[in-house]
């Protein structure tokens, strides 16, 4: 009877609240997070800016109250909350108790327990918050994927798709860890809903689980904002073209490298070219240098890029950004080179290729995977060519205002609130 009655009070007080609660199951970092969150390291972090972004178009909403619910390592305390702008921010301490950081190498018990620790925490923060339903963003991610499967039992759950896992078969040791992370991707994937990510992603999740999934196109917007202050400061273009990505093979460092050295003979030495990205120290960039077959003072190494604003800074100083990426579905760096008018030169991987555009009206220039020698012609010409150069820019400008863009992408999400609504 006591179970009824309590019931009841929550049924009265949702009515009492018009907004919808929906819970964001993510994991991002910047700057104005951390800032309410003591740590016992304050090394500073920025990833997964697009969560952020995408947050702004829901600030003080008057339909839907978003409830943010991320891990942050190092973190003190079990859990930080606070308000902003409407927004609710929930952040629980990350793998090994008291200390927020992953647990070491050889003691692997996050992996062993499915991330016994992270699901409990979790489990906690959405059942006292009682959502409507559960929004998880990338179910490539085991630290929180784990626990969808049961969260599903009890709360309709939609998926935007950051990435996979299993497309790195092959890229990635074949550890009990990768194991049991692909495992829980496809466990994730098969309990959700509804979808939403670019139609290469939709489509593939699909080929995953066998059926035809109910599903939204949708991009994460970037920060326009700032993209548009950095395109009025009118920048003299530093560099010809530049590589920016987690500087490993899959994305195609490698590549890049040979095509500097191939650019370099057909442009007789007159080439600026440079690399930036995370997880790469010099010295293993050096290694990818001497494999390409490269002289380390052809390109400027600089290194991971501390902010957006740097992100945003460096494609702005280049011609050409080239990503010959052999893994990806469709890189934000794309999307930003857009907005920044910096032309792209790509491998034809993932999702890459649709917005690709038409004959008359290229958005991007493309390659099939390892044609060194034709990313090599299509810069060149592009370098060469600053007609061709600035309708490329203009047409990818107009293509990213109309799919890219902060208002479209969250009128995607609500017509997607709307359907999942509607199943509930």
């Amino acid at each position: 009877m006591q179970r009824c009655i309590r019931l009841t009070r929550e049924k009265i007080q949702r009515m009492q609240n018009s907004r919808k609660k929906i819970v964001w199951l993510c994991t991002f970092s910047d700057e104005n997070k951390l800032a309410h969150i003591r740590r016992w390291r304050t090394r500073p972090a920025n990833y997964s800016l697009w969560i952020p972004n995408l947050l702004l178009g829901f600030e003080n909403d008057p339909e839907y109250e978003i409830h943010v619910v991320m891990h942050t390592v190092w973190q003190i305390r079990p859990e930080v909350e606070w308000e902003e702008k409407g927004i609710f921010y929930h952040s629980y301490q990350y793998g090994m108790p008291i200390l927020s950081c992953p647990f070491p190498p050889k003691f692997q018990f996050d992996v062993l327990s499915r991330y016994w620790f992270n699901r409990q925490r979790i489990r906690k923060i959405v059942n006292r918050i009682n959502p409507d339903f559960v929004h998880l963003f990338g179910a490539e991610n085991q630290q929180y994927a784990q626990i969808i499967p049961e969260l599903a039992k009890k709360y309709p759950i939609l998926i935007t798709i950051q990435g996979f896992l299993s497309r790195e078969v092959g890229y990635h040791p074949d550890t009990l860890g990768f194991r049991r992370a692909c495992e829980s991707e496809k466990a994730a994937l098969a309990a959700g809903s509804m979808f939403l990510g670019e139609r290469d992603s939709i489509e593939y999740a699909g080929r995953i689980l066998g059926r035809n999934l109910y599903s939204r196109e949708m991009y994460f917007p970037i920060n326009e904002k700032l993209a548009k202050e950095v395109n009025s400061r009118n920048i003299l273009r530093k560099y010809d073209c530049v590589f920016l990505a987690r500087i490993c093979r899959q994305k195609g460092i490698v590549d890049f490298l040979k095509m500097v050295g191939k650019l370099r003979e057909m442009r007789k030495g007159n080439l600026c070219a440079a690399v930036a990205g995370p997880f790469c120290e010099k010295k293993q960039f050096l290694d990818y240098c001497r494999e390409a077959g490269c002289d380390p003072s052809w390109v400027e190494f600089k290194g991971r890029l501390p902010s957006q604003e740097s992100v945003y800074g460096f494609l702005s100083l280049s011609r050409v950004y080239v990503i010959p990426t052999y893994n990806d579905c469709f890189p934000t760096t794309i999307r930003e080179s857009a907005f920044l008018k910096t032309a792209v030169v790509a491998y034809a991987t993932g999702g890459i290729p649709y917005a690709k555009g038409t004959d008359d009206a290229r958005n991007l220039l493309l390659r099939e995977q390892g044609d060194v020698d034709g990313l090599a012609r299509d810069v060149d010409e592009l370098l060469s060519n600053g007609d061709l150069r600035a309708e490329i820019v203009e047409n990818a400008y107009g293509y990213a205002q109309r799919y890219f863009s902060l208002e479209g992408n969250v009128g995607v999400i609500r017509g997607a609130y709307g359907n999942m609504e509607a199943m509930s």
